[in-house]
């Protein structure tokens, strides 16, 4: 009778501790607490009886929120799991798909252009056949390339040269669905370029008239990266200076804000940043945003308006939150840069020199000397710098409203 009792004891403590595979315990409830039972005319005493379990089991229809990108298009890529259970099972998959930035069009047009040009009939033909040569454009994005390289690689020692800096942003989940992300793209972001930071509103008296000054790079977002990397507005200031020299020796030393940046200005030093504040700068970030970004953390926000200008890319995706097992919050991974360009030739580099992809390290001058330049993609590059269509009746009201002006200034001199 002894062992038969023990036999039930062993039962009843171990019954609550059996679950299907798939299942995760998340509770249990003791139903009959502190009883007598008598067991065979034996009298039992136990603080608990029976237990009620409550289990988080995994369906077998996986939820999924990749339908709306397969919609429109878009091309799978890749797959990861950023969550695993206690038994190594995935939880959570993230798929990377290639989606299209507009849809495919296709256009009909009748070319009666010939395959040569005789200049008045004469022996000088060229043959118009050809498709235009890109030179041009593959030498302007090299230019640029040395360009930014000189002004932002100063140590050759160090691995400073095209580098990125590795940004984080969240994504709120829940079995598997997204319910707030805060890693979408979003727009802003051109209103940081070094152009638009400092040459908005900035006018040159003396010598240089009524004419704006142009100023800073349009392809370079310093602004972005103050909070992380301080030095890198300086580096990109410093390249500034050089027009300074052609004004002549005029009276000209400005201090003017923008964004939370206080720069001073004069011709013995050029530009120089006077002081930076996080709180202005923050603002200026948030007015720009839509509602639903106000919910998440400043640095995520300047992330988004980052990869709204394609400065970054993904390389990682990590489960940052978990509750009984259950990811609740992701976290993705960016290396971003302070231009486009720069991300172009570091993750074509660091694949050509065999360097891990998920870094976001730059070159030293001996690695950026083995990169071969002529085997890398610069043509998101080369479409930036490219001259667009020209707005040929906008064009013709400001030349006319020129020559107007100049004709009337004249006359009433």
């Amino acid at each position: 009778m002894m062992k038969q009792l023990l036999a039930v004891l062993t039962l009843l403590t171990t019954l609550h501790a059996w679950a299907a595979p798939d299942c995760l315990l998340t509770g249990t409830v003791c139903t009959a607490p502190k009883q007598t039972r008598v067991i065979d005319g034996v009298p039992v005493s136990r603080d608990c009886w029976e237990y009620q379990d409550m289990y988080q089991c995994r369906g077998q229809n996986q939820a999924s929120d990749c339908q709306p990108l397969r919609e429109r298009g878009c091309a799978q890529i890749g797959s990861a799991c950023v969550s695993r259970d206690d038994a190594g099972n995935c939880m959570t998959h993230e798929q990377s798909y290639s989606c299209p930035d507009q849809p495919e069009t296709f256009i009909e047009k009748t070319v009666c252009d010939q395959g040569t040009f005789c200049q008045n009939g004469g022996p000088g033909c060229f043959d118009t056949s050809y498709s235009p040569d890109r030179d041009f454009g593959q030498a302007a994005a090299m230019m640029e390339a040395t360009r930014e390289a000189g002004v932002y690689g100063i140590d050759p020692d160090q691995v400073e040269i095209f580098k990125g800096y590795l940004e984080q942003c969240s994504v709120k989940v829940l079995g598997g669905s997204t319910l707030k992300s805060c890693c979408q793209a979003a727009g802003g972001g051109a209103a940081f370029t070094n152009h638009a930071v400092l040459g908005a509103g900035l006018k040159v008296a003396g010598e240089a008239g009524r004419e704006s000054v142009v100023l800073g790079s349009r392809y370079m977002y310093d602004a972005l990266y103050s909070q992380l990397d301080s030095a890198i507005v300086d580096k990109g200031l410093g390249a500034m200076n050089s027009w300074a020299s052609g004004l002549g020796d005029g009276v000209f030393n400005p201090q003017f804000n923008a964004y939370g940046f206080s720069f001073d200005f004069s011709l013995a030093n050029g530009f120089e940043m006077a002081g930076f504040d996080p709180y202005s700068f923050s603002l200026s970030i948030a007015v720009m945003l839509i509602q639903e970004w106000l919910s998440c953390e400043p640095a995520e926000q300047v992330t988004a308006m980052k990869r709204g200008q394609n400065l970054c890319v993904h390389v990682g995706t990590y489960c940052s939150k978990k509750v009984l097992g259950v990811c609740l919050e992701k976290k993705q991974r960016h290396c971003c840069f302070n231009s486009k360009l720069a991300r172009i030739i570091n993750r074509e580099g660091r694949a050509q020199l065999g360097l891990p992809m998920n870094s976001c390290g730059g070159f030293n001058q001996e690695q950026l000397q083995a990169l071969d330049f002529s085997r890398m993609d610069l043509s998101e590059f080369i479409a930036d710098i490219s001259p667009k269509e020209v707005p040929t009746s906008t064009l013709g009201q400001r030349v006319q409203q020129t020559v107007n002006e100049r004709v009337q200034g004249y006359y009433e001199q």
